[in-house]
């Protein structure tokens, strides 16, 4: 149910983002985070295929949105590369000194955010790769031999 509830909120919040006219780069920034969240589900659905591993083809949707993350951090990026919210910075950094003209431009706080959500967008891609071509059984094979050397783990119940 919770996917479902998300991919509603990004499909109500997509159109209420058509009437946004703000710097882009804020624009990308809440893009990428509804990405980070209804991605997040198909993880959830990724944990719960080691009880239930019919829930394989049901985490396979969230692949796009995987692959957005990254798309939209590398959008980012350029967009601060190419100074492209230039004109915004004057009347941000007016309202805060520290974190005014942040996604902005290519200051040290922007710089780690982005390359933060990099990184994080590459693990989610790998575990997502894995799982796709192990399938869950082999995805969650290492897992169970662990919890079976230390007495079991909860593989055995419904809870994760």
């Amino acid at each position: 149910l919770t996917p479902l509830l998300y991919g509603v909120s990004n499909l109500t919040m997509t159109r209420l983002m058509r009437m946004y006219d703000g710097p882009q780069a804020y624009r990308r920034f809440f893009e990428l985070g509804q990405s980070f969240t209804l991605s997040f589900q198909g993880i959830h659905l990724l944990a719960w295929s080691s009880v239930y591993p019919e829930l394989y083809w049901a985490a396979m949707p969230f692949w796009y949105w995987s692959l957005k993350k990254l798309v939209e951090t590398l959008a980012s990026v350029m967009g601060v590369v190419t100074k492209e919210d230039a004109g915004h910075v004057p009347g941000h950094r007016s309202r805060s000194r520290a974190w005014g003209a942040f996604g902005l431009e290519a200051d040290s706080m922007t710089l780690v955010f982005l390359a933060v959500n990099f990184a994080a967008a590459l693990i989610d891609n790998t575990y997502m790769a894995v799982f796709t071509v192990r399938g869950p059984d082999g995805f969650w094979e290492v897992s169970r031999d662990l919890a079976g050397a230390i007495g079991g783990g909860g593989w055995d119940s419904d809870h994760l």
